[in-house]
């Protein structure tokens, strides 16, 4: 009989849980973000052409992505490389974390979507971090920018690191 009371106080306390779950989680869910309808600094829009391959190079603060694509409105087939500029390459012995997203754009510069592209993590700073992908576009794409944001480090776990981004996004 002494594990009634110990089990009615175990479901007691994960029915309490589950309430202050229930309540609090939706409150985090707004917080969530999320850059759909904001726009795009018009410096860092990239109109897209259809049907002929094109290249060029995007210059970031930190860094170059170098890239070619092919549209053909309702998919884009992308690759190219992210080359670090001199003040993260120069100062930094390695790449801890790295992200670069497409942020896809309608002709007002709107996001109408965004990916994150397959881009290595983490490496030395020096070398070149290829990407490819094809992307199913939704409706109303005619441009795109990139974003991104990491961690780059000198001195190996305990050493000095440095956070750098860039989000062209303003709401």
């Amino acid at each position: 009989m002494s594990g009634i009371p110990g089990i009615r106080q175990a479901v007691m306390r994960n029915v309490l849980l589950l309430g202050v779950a229930a309540v609090f989680l939706p409150a985090c869910q707004s917080l969530m973000v999320t850059y759909q309808g904001a726009t795009v600094h018009s410096e860092d829009r990239i109109p897209l052409v259809a049907g002929v391959r094109q290249s060029g190079a995007y210059l970031g603060p930190d860094l170059a992505v170098d890239y070619q694509y092919l549209w053909n409105q309702s998919e884009l087939d992308i690759s190219g490389a992210v080359v670090f500029a001199g003040s993260i390459s120069g100062n930094f012995s390695s790449i801890v974390d790295f992200h670069l997203s497409l942020v896809l754009l309608d002709a007002e510069g709107r996001i109408v979507g965004t990916k994150l592209l397959e881009v290595t993590s983490f490496g030395d700073p020096s070398d070149r971090m290829p990407f490819s992908e094809r992307i199913a576009l939704p409706p109303g794409v005619s441009g795109m920018a990139f974003l991104y944001g990491g961690d780059a480090r000198e001195g190996g776990e305990e050493g000095v690191t440095t956070t750098f981004w860039h989000y062209p996004i303003t709401k």
